[in-house]
């Protein structure tokens, strides 16, 4: 499993006249779109999460290699449209945790909704130490990343 949170930042982020930056951000979004198009034949599982469902936040090559699309309420219904191909998420009624799941249907869900603590403490109890400590504080932005690895390198 491959989870990219706020992938928008990766892939729509204006970086100003900074080439390197640029070519880095081209590139982190072509291996995305590589690992959703090759990786679902050997079941690598790319999960990409925004909070900004506009038409550049994942762009069409890769929204065409992921295989469904979880969205909960939207504002408008152009925002519907572009996650889900009709206006049902911005019709959804205002409950915590409610959203649509679309592979090839579409349907409807109810998300368990808990706090931070809440699922801290569900975690620990399954999972005991194995779960690590949690971290907090802040990240370094992946431009701003101080490894050597190259922008069209991973790991």
């Amino acid at each position: 499993v491959v989870v990219v949170d706020e992938v928008a930042e990766l892939t729509v982020r204006d970086l100003g006249d900074d080439r390197a930056a640029r070519a880095a951000q081209q590139a982190a979004t072509g291996r995305l779109a590589e690992i959703a198009r090759l990786g679902r034949a050997v079941g690598v599982h790319l999960v990409c999460c925004t909070q900004r469902p506009d038409a550049d936040a994942i762009p069409g090559q890769l929204k065409a290699n992921l295989s469904g699309t979880v969205a909960f309420r939207v504002r408008a219904a152009v925002n519907s449209w572009i996650l889900l191909d009709s206006e049902r998420a911005a019709l959804l009624p205002p409950h915590p945790g409610r959203g649509l799941w679309s592979h090839e249907t579409v349907e409807e869900f109810q998300a368990i909704d808990c706090s931070m603590e809440e699922s801290r403490s569900r975690l620990l109890a399954r999972w005991g130490s194995r779960l690590g400590p949690a971290t907090t504080g802040p990240v370094t932005p992946w431009w701003q990343s101080t490894d050597s690895t190259s922008p069209g390198e991973i790991e």
